[in-house]
């Protein structure tokens, strides 16, 4: 660590010089940083202070059904980069409300799904269906289907969870963008974590 702006820390790697986010500094092997001042005390997701490592992802092995959710999640997001790229189904609004359909996409491709969905209940239902449970959280692990509560109260958005070590990165439709992107999974409000136990 070189120096700090704000939340930011500048730190110097063998690959370079960057910028990490606080919540992803450890100041010991079981305790990370939160918020502006890694000195307060504190635990819990979100909060300031410390929090422990069970917060971020446990990644899974290759051959799971996990890894084949998270192998899905990444083809598909590196295939349709660009505006509007996915091809959106026409009741998604050009791919403001595509979440439910990428994520969908990815888990049929994955083969836990055989078919699409456009909506997060039908969603849910469908991994029902398929032997999925909801799970507690923290941790999260590598393969997960994440439901936020966004626009409105219960699971209003969708994404898979993604392997990226201390990050917790999701991969989920941007509305604004009309394509697939890796966002934090905490920077909206989680309501239901499913998993193939």
């Amino acid at each position: 660590i070189t120096g700090r702006e704000g939340d930011w820390y500048k730190v110097t790697t063998s690959k370079g010089d960057g910028y990490v986010h606080a919540r992803y500094i450890f100041d010991s092997p079981d305790k990370r940083y939160y918020g502006d001042d890694p000195s307060e005390s504190g635990s819990g997701s979100g909060s300031s202070g410390t929090v422990s490592t069970s917060d971020v992802i446990m990644n899974v092995p290759g051959d799971s059904v996990q890894a084949k959710v998270v192998n899905a999640a990444k083809q598909v997001h590196d295939k349709y980069q660009g505006y509007k790229a996915f091809p959106y189904d026409p009741l998604t609004q050009g791919g403001n409300l595509g979440c439910a359909q990428v994520a969908t996409t990815v888990l049929k491709a994955a083969g836990v799904l055989n078919k699409t969905c456009l909506n997060c209940t039908g969603t849910i239902d469908l991994l029902k269906a398929a032997g999925w449970s909801s799970v507690t959280w923290p941790p999260y692990q590598a393969g997960d289907v994440v439901f936020w509560e966004t626009y409105q109260p219960g699971p209003s958005h969708v994404g898979i969870v993604m392997n990226s070590g201390n990050s917790a990165q999701a991969m989920n439709n941007s509305s604004s963008k009309r394509m697939p992107q890796y966002s934090d999974i905490e920077s909206m409000k989680i309501c239901k974590i499913m998993r193939k136990l």
